[in-house]
């Protein structure tokens, strides 16, 4: 079977600003039950206040609160430090009518995509502050085409953090425009993003620095992009590894194991040589073996999954045999009679190599290789440098054709 370790992700927030707005909340509705303001924070909200019958002021931080009765939601709303808000709540909805942000941002969220754009074009003020904090994509368009570099536009995401922090870590809007920077602002090269991760850090207050390195490492951990398992690493071990505790003790343990573990092998870097047996007893090793391009497949003969992965590595053997792919199945198992009936049932192609080693009290792949689950495969190229590791079978046509061709 094939298990992977999954990083919860920890979406609560525990913000405390200085800065906070009064807010006066006049309850229209004549029902008994009270109304419970509730903290912005991802998808999820969580209780802050309650509203009782008659007008009330509150002291709240900038951000996004929704206001709820009965579990329904009645509606959200915008505090900002700009405007002392006057909240008027209705059996069934809310109005801020006084306010010019949360008109503004209201407006934009129920129009459609095509006058987005200018809808915020118009905004002056607070409220188009509000808006580009909640979108930093509707920024960008604007900045100088010098600054549209990976470098230029990390630096306008760092100054965006700083100035937004307050505002923007208790709204859904955080986790959101992270996403937003990891998938389409910045390069996604591997290298890239260790070089500039830490630049946005350095912007955040604690809490919401380890937030940040807690959904990263979340990200890159289970994310499908070559090379995404190189910032995993590079978190984990420039954090945990130095003894920050990002999540509890066990989840810390486990996430600081796994990247110890991948930190040997990674791509870009030359893999661990080790010996291979061939089933005439021949014997070599992996780097000094013939192959422009070797396909390292880590299998159980008894593995129901490796049995219905390999017709897809058999067929990438065929497809790719021209551009000097070999593939080299490594058994993990030791028994003979399941290998050679694993053999007898999928046949050879002449660049399809069946190894293995039973030895297990000499040093073997076993000692060198992260195996978490079979199949497991690396494409490296002539050299042993990593191209590619734990990928889908199922995937690997795609993956070869964009190396080869970039």
């Amino acid at each position: 079977m094939n298990h992977r370790f999954l990083i919860p992700l920890v979406l609560c927030l525990s913000v405390s600003w200085s800065a906070e707005a009064q807010v006066e909340v006049l309850n229209k509705c004549n029902l008994s039950s009270d109304f419970l303001i509730g903290m912005r924070v991802g998808e999820k909200i969580y209780a802050k206040d309650t509203v009782r019958q008659g007008k009330l002021r509150y002291k709240l931080d900038p951000g996004i609160y929704a206001l709820v009765r009965q579990g329904v939601l009645l509606g959200d709303f915008i505090v900002t430090e700009s405007e002392q808000l006057q909240l008027v709540v209705y059996c069934d909805s809310i109005a801020a009518p006084q306010s010019e942000v949360n008109n503004v941002f209201s407006k934009f969220i129920k129009s459609p995509d095509t006058v987005k754009a200018g809808i915020y074009s118009s905004a002056q003020g607070p409220a188009k502050q509000v808006l580009g904090w909640c979108y930093p994509q509707l920024v960008v368009p604007s900045l100088p085409k010098e600054q549209l570099t990976s470098m230029g536009l990390n630096a306008f995401f760092v100054e965006y953090l700083r100035s937004s922090e307050p505002f923007l870590a208790n709204s859904p809007f955080f986790e959101l425009n992270l996403e937003y920077y990891y998938s389409q602002l910045i390069n996604q090269e591997a290298d890239t993003l260790i070089k500039y991760i830490p630049r946005l850090e350095s912007a955040l207050t604690p809490t919401n620095k380890q937030y940040l390195q807690r959904l990263t490492l979340h990200r890159f951990e289970s994310s499908k992009v070559l090379g995404h398992e190189n910032v995993f690493i590079d978190v984990a071990l420039r954090t945990i590894g130095k003894g920050a505790t990002l999540f509890d003790s066990a989840t810390d343990a486990g996430v600081l194991l796994k990247s110890k573990q991948l930190f040997p092998n990674r791509i870009g870097t030359q893999v661990s040589d080790f010996k291979i047996r061939y089933l005439d007893g021949r014997e070599a090793t992996l780097l000094g073996s013939e192959g422009l391009y070797k396909l390292i497949v880590f299998y159980d003969p008894d593995c129901h999954h490796c049995k219905e992965s390999f017709p897809a590595v058999k067929s990438f053997a065929q497809e790719f045999r021209d551009k000097g792919v070999v593939v080299y199945a490594v058994s993990t198992g030791l028994d003979r009679q399941e290998l050679d009936a694993f053999i007898a049932q999928f046949g050879n192609e002449p660049n399809l190599k069946y190894v293995w080693d039973p030895n297990i009290q000499a040093k073997t792949f076993r000692d060198f290789y992260h195996i978490p689950s079979t199949p497991t495969i690396y494409l490296i190229n002539q050299s042993g440098t990593c191209l590619a590791r734990s990928v889908a079978a199922a995937e690997l046509r795609a993956i070869f054709n964009h190396i080869i061709n970039n």
